[in-house]
C-alpha cells in the first residue's frame, strides 16, 4: 500500500521507473540470498491464499521466480526512461501479463459497481483474430456476478482455476465465462475505489501466483490515471461541447461523458 500512495498523483512513466526500481531491487536480493532464490518463493507463498492453494514442488516455484525476472527485464528494456503514452504503456504491461501467464487474454476492465456495469478498456489478444469487440456488449452488466463485486468492493484477488467448476453453482456466471471462451481466469482490481481490474484469461500456468499481476496492476493504475486526468482535462477545455443551459455532463466509469451523451431538454 505504500507503494500505491507513492504513486498517486504522479504520471505512468514515473510508476514504471519507480515500480522497476523496487522489483529489480528485490530481484537482486534474492539472487545473493541463493541460487534457488527462496526469498522470491517466500514472497510468493506469503500472497497465495493458504486455503485454496496447495504447496507446488520447489522446481515450479525456481522456474516462477526465473520467468519473473525475465519479465522484469523485459519490461526494464521497453519502459525504463521511455516516456510512452498512457495507453502505449498499458499495451506493453499487458503483453508481459499474457506471457508470465501463458494466457491468452489481458485486459483492463472498468467497473462502475453503483451503476452494475463494467467494459473492456484496453486489452492485449494472443489470438489470430481478435474477438473482445464481437463477444462483449458496449456495457455489460455485472448483476449476476456477485462473486466478482465483492472481489472488487474488498481489493481482493478473483480466482477461477477451471470455469466448469462453478458450472452448477454460479449458472449465470458459466453462461458469460462460456459467452467470452473463458475457462480460467485470474484477476486483480486495480485500487480500493473499485474503478478497474486487471484480468488475464486462460492463464496455463501460475494462476495462483497472483504476486506478478499485483505489481502490474500499479503500472496501469498510473496509466489509467494519466487517461482519466487527460480526458478531464480535454472536457475542461472544451466549453463549444456545452451548446446551452440544458446540456449535462454524464459520468460513467469515473469518466466525464460528452454532455451530447444526454440533453435534458426543458420540460423533461
Amino acid at each position: 500500500m505504500l507503494f500505491e500512495s507513492e504513486m498517486m498523483g504522479h504520471s505512468s512513466a514515473y510508476a514504471v521507473e519507480r515500480w522497476l526500481y523496487i522489483a529489480a531491487s528485490g530481484i537482486h536480493r534474492i539472487k545473493r540470498k541463493n541460487a534457488r532464490m527462496l526469498l522470491f518463493i517466500q514472497e510468493v507463498s506469503v500472497m497465495r491464499q493458504s486455503d485454496s492453494v496447495s504447496e507446488e514442488p520447489d522446481t515450479e516455484n525456481v522456474q516462477c521466480a526465473l520467468d519473473f525476472e525475465n519479465t522484469m527485464n523485459e519490461l526494464e528494456t521497453q519502459l525504463y526512461y521511455r516516456h510512452l503514452p498512457p495507453k502505449e504503456v498499458a499495451l506493453r504491461v499487458m503483453e508481459a501479463a499474457c506471457k508470465f501467464y501463458d494466457a491468452d487474454w489481458c485486459g483492463l476492465i472498468q467497473v462502475d459497481l453503483d451503476l452494475g456495469l463494467w467494459k473492456p478498456l484496453w486489452w492485449h489478444n494472443e489470438c489470430q483474430e481478435d474477438k473482445t469487440t464481437i463477444l462483449t456488449n458496449e456495457f455489460e452488466s455485472s448483476e449476476f456476478l456477485d462473486r466478482w463485486v465483492k472481489a472488487v468492493r474488498r481489493g481482493t484477488p478473483m480466482v477461477v482455476s477451471d470455469a466448469e467448476e462453478v458450472k452448477d453453482l454460479y449458472p449465470d456466471e458459466y453462461q458469460l465465462y462460456e459467452r467470452l471462451g473463458i475457462k480460467s481466469v485470474l484477476a486483480i482490481p486495480l485500487e480500493s475505489r473499485q474503478i478497474a481490474l486487471i484480468a488475464v484469461r486462460n492463464p496455463q500456468r501460475y494462476i495462483h501466483q497472483t504476486s506478478m499481476l499485483k505489481l502490474l496492476a500499479y503500472v496501469l493504475l498510473a496509466a489509467y490515471n494519466d487517461k482519466r486526468m487527460a480526458d478531464s482535462l480535454s472536457m475542461a477545455f472544451s466549453p463549444e461541447n456545452i451548446k446551452s443551459s440544458h446540456d449535462v455532463s454524464i459520468s460513467l466509469f469515473g469518466e466525464l461523458k460528452n454532455p451530447h451523451f444526454a440533453r435534458c431538454s426543458a420540460g423533461v
